[in-house]
């Protein structure tokens, strides 16, 4: 039988699965049915593969829970990564006086770094900050300067109604909060030097209302350690960077590890500050404007 005497299957009768992209004739074998009579638009063969995959994500994530519930009663940590939220209750600065930023200070002095919870209503209205994320930062800051402990932003909430920001931030030295660095092998990519790390459950909690430039303060820090050390690129980088605009990345991290072979920050916060840089340049050329 020759191929023009074969009956050919009209276009109409094929349709393409939304998953795979292939075009298959309409039917049972190809594409199930659903309860209206409508044909599902994912073939069968596509359809069991998602349904097994759902099914190893669901038994994976029985199995994690497994193992946390175990180690949580070995005693090991099982690092909780989410804050406290029963700090950020508004409840709790209902009828509290408001402060000036330095008395807040001084009363984050007496504790001697053994903080555990400390709550204010800061009155921040002296300093330059001008936004809802400058008056956190400048909180944050202040604490940072007078316990040691330095506190990184974590994410941020407005309110729709109640004109206010909502902050959070962490610990640098929380354990629960580190990633792990790639292990790296080649001169370029140079390991950041580890950093200890404690249980301190470091959290900084601050509610932002920017039209009265008060900010309520919650914060909480359950175990005394050692300072934050800052090994972010230090000024005479800064000096040479600002020297060397138009020199490609590569040029100059090579040229950095001939001015020091084993530098104390990473390749990436030299990128990340190469690019806060040049947006500040931008930002004054259209000042300039």
């Amino acid at each position: 039988m020759d191929a023009s005497s074969t009956a050919q299957v009209p276009i109409s009768e094929f349709q393409r699965c939304n998953s795979c992209h292939t075009m298959k004739s309409v039917g049972e074998e190809h594409f199930k049915a659903r309860a209206d009579g409508n044909l599902f638009k994912t073939c069968g063969e596509c359809l069991d593969k998602k349904k097994k995959a759902r099914l190893n994500k669901l038994r994976l994530r029985n199995a994690n829970k497994e193992n946390l519930t175990q180690a949580s009663e070995e005693g090991s940590d099982d690092r909780i990564l989410s804050p406290p939220l029963e700090y950020e209750d508004s409840a709790l600065f209902q009828g509290m006086k408001i402060v000036k930023l330095d008395a807040f200070v001084q009363t984050l002095l007496k504790t001697g770094g053994k903080i555990d919870v400390v709550t204010a209503k800061v009155n921040v209205s002296g300093t330059e900050a001008s936004s809802s994320r400058d008056m956190a930062d400048k909180v944050a800051k202040a604490i940072w300067e007078c316990s040691g402990y330095r506190f990184i932003y974590h994410s941020f909430y407005m309110h729709k109604l109640s004109l206010s920001s909502k902050f959070r931030y962490y610990c640098a030295q929380m354990y629960s909060r580190q990633r792990t660095n790639k292990d790296c092998e080649s001169i370029k990519e140079r390991r950041k030097p580890s950093m200890q790390t404690f249980q301190c459950h470091g959290w900084l909690f601050m509610t932002v209302y920017q039209e009265l430039h008060v900010v309520e303060v919650s914060v909480q820090h359950k175990e005394k350690h050692v300072p934050y050390r800052c090994i972010d690129v230090p000024p005479a980088v800064h000096e040479f960077l600002k020297d060397n605009p138009g020199i490609s990345f590569a040029q100059l991290w090579k040229k950095i590890l001939e001015m020091d072979p084993a530098p104390g920050y990473s390749r990436k916060a030299m990128r990340q500050y190469r690019i806060a840089m040049g947006r500040q340049s931008d930002d004054k050329m259209e000042t300039r404007c």
